[in-house]
């Protein structure tokens, strides 16, 4: 076998690096909704790195940063210079209602 062969705990290692904390998702949502919000993961959904959600869209993550977040993409930072987080069923709600905005009927508007 090839050195490029992704392992399980190659991929757990790089979803490891990619996702917050407990400490730091619970700062990141009280930063958000306000400390002792009642928002949990159900809403949100998991948090996902921007390279998940490039994946998700299809994208790079710099069209992520100078396309999709400019256009209303819900995101937070974890600090004025920290990373992006993203949540999972937030990213959905939005892809889904920016389709419903550009179509209707399957035809564009």
């Amino acid at each position: 076998m090839n050195g490029s062969v992704n392992t399980n705990s190659d991929h757990e290692n790089r979803i490891a690096k990619a996702t917050l904390s407990g400490s730091e998702l619970d700062e990141a949502r009280n930063a958000r909704f306000g400390a002792g919000s009642n928002v949990s993961m159900s809403t949100l959904g998991e948090p996902l790195s921007i390279r998940e959600v490039a994946t998700m869209l299809g994208c790079s993550p710099w069209t992520v940063r100078q396309k999709y977040l400019p256009q209303g993409l819900p995101h937070l930072r974890t600090s004025a210079g920290g990373r992006l987080v993203f949540f999972r069923l937030q990213v959905i709600r939005w892809i889904l209602k920016r389709q419903e905005i550009h179509t209707k009927g399957g035809v564009k508007k």
